[in-house]
């Protein structure tokens, strides 16, 4: 059997993520397995497994997925409206499909919405009348987002969600809205974490460090990336009850967890550090 996953975005800096996890656990197991993604430069000398690079226009259409030996296909839709055609093209094309959900589900339909993740003054005012009509239309007209959250169930053989909780919002929904036979397509499997994060000899010290590793700070648009303001909260939080313990921040947005640490009197230097983007 021959399984590929499908995630247009990867690039080398992904190495540890669950993209590629999921396709070198396959192949430790066995399968054979490809990444397929599109074309980019910083590809072109990439060895550490197999990746099929093709265009946007390929993605799109369903005698190229039709011509591949992929028995299965792993396609990350995050359960994007804007990704249905994935799906669709891949159906065309006679290929099973497992659709790979948002983490928590909240990509398309959150259940809690998350204001403190926008109240940043890096926002202008037509930022928050956008938020605002996205708020009300989920609130209100959420029937819409479920109809294609129920095309994208309908149209996947199976759904991965990362959590129980996720699955448990999102069949609340499907039955809400009469569909609850689809929620059988869903299942639960955590992404699976590099071997080099769980095998790291970390050697005993009086002090221990927290390592956060995120988007910060995202590369398009003007708010904060992955819950910039709920992490520096927390670790504020933590840091102040637990005085052996150092942070070491790790990823995109040093100016904006600069100022986000000064709003929380994490200005000791011994007490969190700022490395910014790694590679690897």
């Amino acid at each position: 059997m021959k399984i590929c996953v499908f995630f247009h975005a990867f690039e080398p800096y992904h190495e540890n993520k669950d993209p590629e996890q999921i396709l070198l656990g396959l192949r430790d197991i066995g399968f054979e397995s490809e990444m397929v993604t599109y074309q980019k430069p910083v590809l072109d000398k990439y060895d550490k497994f197999p990746i099929r690079k093709i265009t946007e226009q390929q993605a799109h259409d369903a005698n190229f997925w039709r011509s591949t030996t992929y028995d299965i296909v792993i396609a990350y839709t995050w359960m994007r409206s804007d990704f249905l055609w994935l799906l669709r093209v891949l159906k065309e094309a006679n290929k099973k499909v497992i659709a790979k959900a948002d983490t928590d589900g909240r990509y398309s339909y959150p259940v809690y919405p998350r204001w403190d993740m926008y109240l940043d003054n890096s926002l202008n005012i037509l930022d928050y009348i956008k938020i605002a009509r996205r708020r009300f239309k989920r609130r209100f007209m959420g029937h819409k987002n479920v109809d294609f959250l129920k095309e994208h169930l309908s149209l996947a053989d199976s759904m991965i969600v990362e959590t129980p909780q996720a699955q448990s919002n999102l069949a609340y929904f499907l039955s809400y809205w009469k569909s609850p036979e689809l929620t059988k397509k869903m299942c639960v499997i955590p992404n699976p974490v590099a071997n080099d994060a769980i095998d790291l000899d970390i050697p005993e010290t009086k002090n221990k460090n927290i390592v956060a590793i995120g988007d910060w700070k995202r590369k398009y648009g003007s708010y904060e990336g992955k819950n910039t303001s709920v992490m520096i909260r927390v670790l504020s939080r933590f840091l102040s009850l637990n005085p052996n313990y150092t942070a070491i921040l790790i990823g995109s947005g040093q100016e904006l967890l600069k100022k986000k640490i000064s709003q929380h009197s994490l200005n000791d230097e011994n007490k969190i550090k700022i490395k910014g983007q790694l590679p690897h």
